[in-house]
């Protein structure tokens, strides 16, 4: 069997499967729990867990898509969902950092990302995410206290209002186009 192509970041060792209770499966009802990371990330370095979120299709249908959410300080205003869509599908789409963070207290983003608070009777509070492509359109659900958590420990890498701090001066920039 080939190697998962969505390894889940530093929850497990790089090339492990996703545990079987992360498996997209579009009869799952069990609530989607958080991730913990086995050890201590460096305060530099990614901070990234994998999420089961819900894609809606309409009342009866719904399908679990593990989702690999990373945050870089390399990368200080942007995130990273990457959708595990199947045994080699995956679609990352990159936004930022504030949105997700608007998202979960009231509507926010336009065009292809929009973000708002729901409610759901199965798992309470939820992120409504909202993604419209050329390709399709796709109407995803995730448990609102597990994006705001792994969203804390991304303030705890880079405080929000600290991510010009990490980008380049001009003086740096000047250099690296100079040479």
């Amino acid at each position: 069997m080939p190697r998962d192509p969505l390894p889940p970041g530093n929850a497990a060792p790089h090339g492990t499967a996703l545990p079987p209770d992360l498996a997209a499966d579009a009869d799952h009802t069990d609530a989607p729990r958080l991730r913990p990371v086995q050890e201590p990330e460096p305060q530099s370095g990614p901070v990234e867990c994998v999420l089961t979120l819900y894609m809606l299709f309409d009342a009866d249908r719904v399908a679990a898509v593990p989702t690999r959410f990373s945050y870089d300080p390399a990368e200080p205003f942007a995130v990273r969902l990457a959708f595990h869509a199947g045994e080699y599908d995956e679609a990352e789409w990159v936004f930022a950092r504030e949105l997700l963070a608007d998202g979960l207290r009231g509507p926010s983003g336009e065009g292809d990302i929009r973000l708002w608070p729901s409610h759901c009777p199965q798992h309470g509070g939820v992120l409504r995410i909202t993604l419209d492509s050329p390709h399709g359109s796709a109407v995803l659900e995730a448990v609102a206290a597990e994006v705001a958590q792994w969203l804390e420990r991304t303030h705890a890498a880079v405080p929000p209002g600290g991510e010009l701090s990490l980008l380049p001066t001009d003086e740096e920039l000047a250099r690296l186009t100079a040479g």
